[in-house]
């Protein structure tokens, strides 16, 4: 082998170069942590849509057997906080919560999802409601939509998929099932 075709290496490296070498490697340090002291948090345009991030620290949720003595359907968040107190709900309203939709805009939902109550109690840590109790009212709702909904996909295996329908305004607002009886007596008479 030629020994021209790789160039020997030799150690007389200038001084001067090697000065400059060695100073320049921590300098990318020392600036990280100068803007660290400056900001450490990024900066976001003003008109940046709020994400929301938390979720619930602990849970328990309990199928309802409610009975002639059942007394309370219902329930909500704490005021400004991510501790949730719910009686005897249906997974429609657990939806409703979650997603900010009314009964009429579900389906495909499993027989079940009616006929069976639940009791739900869930809280989040002290830090988390710290962080809520500065947020306004539409950032709160969004970071309760945001605990329901990972608590309706961990709990309930829930997979969500948007969709557009046209439709008849009257079959939604007065309800699919209530017009669908009516038609049917309509039909016998």
């Amino acid at each position: 082998m030629n020994d021209y075709a790789f160039p020997k290496l030799t150690f007389g490296i200038n001084p001067l170069l090697a000065a400059a070498i060695l100073a320049a490697l921590p300098l990318p340090a020392c600036l990280a942590q100068v803007g660290a002291a400056q900001s450490s948090t990024p900066s976001l345009p003003a008109n940046a849509p709020y994400v929301a991030t938390m979720t619930f620290d602990v849970t328990s949720i309990h199928e309802s057997r409610p009975g002639p003595e059942m007394h309370f359907v219902g329930g909500s968040f704490a005021a400004h906080s991510g501790n949730l107190t719910l009686e005897n709900v249906d997974l429609f309203w657990l939806l409703s919560i979650g997603y900010g939709v009314d009964y009429h805009q579900i389906s495909g939902q499993p027989d079940w999802a009616g006929r069976t109550t639940f009791n739900v109690q869930a809280k989040s840590d002290a830090a988390a409601n710290e962080k809520m109790a500065t947020l306004d009212n539409d950032q709160v709702k969004l970071e309760q939509q945001h605990m329901m909904q990972a608590l309706l996909a961990e709990r309930f295996n829930l997979k969500v998929h948007w969709s557009t329908q046209e439709g008849d305004i009257y079959r939604a607002i007065r309800g699919e099932t209530y017009l669908q009886g009516q038609e049917e007596r309509a039909a016998d008479s």
